[in-house]
């Protein structure tokens, strides 16, 4: 009976240790073609670079289903997580659907605008959230779009966010 007690007790433990892993599986990579870049100062420091790539990414192509207006959003973070360390940049393109030189304005009349957003921290209302944008900024900078199609986009840009976060040679080229 003691035998047959230990080999059971045996041969539980060894199917147990042959379960499948059911634990979540790793976050994949993103595109890898989808980047955005850029040189940053924050409060005259000299400049840092920006570098988000794959899943640090989104690429975003969209239809207003009321105004019927094109949304493009462009964003990419870098830094950990819910600390101070998190820096992300965003431009948001409003109906510039072909190559050229835009300036960035969020004004409410023209149906043509395009902001940039940077913040620093990614815990909204706390103190580790700071949030600067192109919004209301004399001077803002421009995007360029270099190429767009259906589903890819490349370009350039500057920025002045809140006259405290200047953005240089940024270039971002990513798919939808």
């Amino acid at each position: 009976m003691r035998n047959l007690f230990a080999l059971i007790t045996v041969s539980l433990l060894i199917l147990n240790s042959c379960k499948k892993d059911k634990s979540v599986p790793p976050t994949p990579p993103g595109n890898p073609n989808n980047e955005i870049t850029a040189m940053v100062s924050v409060g005259g420091t000299p400049d840092s670079a920006f570098k988000a790539v794959g899943n640090s990414t989104g690429f975003n192509k969209r239809i207003d289903s009321v105004r019927r207006d094109t949304i493009i959003s462009v964003q990419g973070s870098v830094g950990t997580h819910g600390t101070y360390s998190r820096r992300a940049i965003q431009l948001t393109l409003i109906n510039m659907t072909t190559p050229g030189t835009y300036v960035f304005r969020a004004d409410a009349g023209p149906r043509q605008q395009a902001f940039c957003d940077y913040t620093i921290g990614d815990v909204f209302f706390s103190p580790i959230f700071l949030f600067y944008s192109t919004r209301g900024v004399n001077q803002p900078g421009t995007v360029t779009i270099e190429s767009i199609s259906p589903t890819n986009i490349r370009g350039s840009y500057t920025a002045n966010c809140s006259n405290y976060v200047l953005i240089k040679n940024g270039k971002f080229q990513g798919e939808f």
